[in-house]
Formats: C-alpha cells, structure tokens, sequence
C-alpha cells in the first residue's frame, strides 16, 4: 500500500496555499481621559425664550373632539385651557403660572401643535422675504 496521502482536491479548484502573516500593528497611544465637568461651576446667563409663535393678545379657541385623547399631567393642562376659552394667551398664562413648575407657555404651544388649541388674532406675522434686485445686463 501507498503510505503518501493522496490529493483529494477537485480538479478545477487550486490547491490552497498557506496565507502570508502579517506583520503586528502597533498599539496606539491610550487617549487622555476627559476631566469631568464641575458640578459647582457658574451657569451661563441665557435670555428668557420670549418667541413661542404666539403673542399674548391671541385668543384661545377649542377643536372639538381632539382634547379627550388626553390623560394625566396633559389632561389637567389641557382642563385649564378650556376654562379659559375665549380669553387671551396673557390671562391664561397668568392664571397657570407656577413659581418652580413647567411653563405654561410650553404646554399651550404643545396643544396648539397637536391640533386641539387654536390661537386667533395674536399669531406672529411670518418674516417677509426680501426680493433680490434683477441683476443689470451686462453690457
């Protein structure tokens, strides 16, 4: 008997050949850790959000049926609302105020971008767009 082991590899397919090592990467240097923020640093000053889409002279007005999806904190937001239909933006806010609490503007902006709040009379203007001047022909 034949002691050499026979080559088994079908005819149309090379024999494999042993892969080349590649060479070892160098480590890279370990990043330096970032020195964590300062819990007792002063905040920076930031100006009051005074734009919220509306003015305080709009008034508020109800969509039927889109306020009773509501439940919980939205819910009891969305009552005080209706008990001032009619009334302008101003009182409302005035009535809602809570020293320490949400702002009762972000809530009514909420209810007007969820469709269950209009606001009429107050809303701010869109910025007019300025008009390029035609450039002169070239002579």
């Amino acid at each position: 008997m034949n002691s050499a082991v026979p080559d088994l590899t079908p005819p149309g397919k090379p024999a494999k050949t042993p892969k080349a090592e590649k060479a070892p990467k160098e480590p890279k240097a370990p990043k330096e850790a970032k020195a964590p923020a300062d819990p007792n640093a002063p905040k920076k000053e930031r100006a009051p959000r005074t734009d919220y889409g509306f003015r305080p002279d709009a008034v508020i007005g109800l969509v039927e049926g889109k306020g009773d999806k509501y439940r919980g904190h939205r819910k009891e937001w969305y009552e005080t609302v209706k008990e001032h239909v009619g009334k302008t933006v101003a009182d409302w806010v005035a009535a809602t105020k809570k020293e320490g609490g949400d702002p009762p503007r972000g809530w009514l902006r909420f209810f007007v971008q969820d469709g269950s709040v209009t606001l009429t009379g107050g809303t701010v203007p869109e910025a007019k767009k300025v008009e390029e001047k035609p450039a002169a022909p070239a002579a």
